[in-house]
């Protein structure tokens, strides 16, 4: 099984900043929805690989795994440098009790895939703040496509 520490610096500092700025945006979400509903973004060097896409169907009823396969399928149609999907669930902790959490799935065009999880809370009275806890390395994929 592969670690993080097995990808190259270079790879591990950009899906690293790329989780690090879909948590600054997505913070927004939360504190407005109270959750992340399955969203795809792609970035690469041409600009029609630019792209974020809500995969929410048009019924309401969320299927992450159906909204995981069609975003995979769309990527692998793309010409990508990184991609990133990412919605609202739920984790158990060591304690056994469930938080919410962000899980996020992070891509590179060879097919290398991680899968982080980021617990939420909120806070406040009136105004209920997003605050993140300690993000956790879930899975490493070396080829997702496969």
């Amino acid at each position: 099984m592969m670690d993080f520490q097995d990808i190259s610096p270079e790879t591990q500092e950009a899906f690293l900043q790329l989780l690090d700025n879909h948590l600054t945006i997505s913070v927004m979400n939360l504190e407005k929805d109270k959750c992340v509903l399955p969203m795809l973004m792609s970035i690469g060097s041409e600009p029609d690989a630019n792209l974020v896409v809500s995969l929410q169907p048009k019924s309401g009823n969320t299927d992450v795994e159906a909204a995981l396969a069609a975003a995979l399928q769309r990527l692998k149609k793309s010409d990508f440098d990184y991609a990133l999907f990412s919605y609202s669930t739920k984790i158990g902790l060591s304690d056994d009790k469930l938080v919410d959490a962000l899980k996020t799935y992070i891509f590179e065009k060879s097919g290398l895939s991680v899968v982080f999880f980021t617990p939420y809370k909120f806070s406040g009275l009136f105004k209920k703040k997003a605050d993140y806890e300690k993000t956790i390395i879930g899975e490493i994929v070396e080829n997702i496509f496969n």
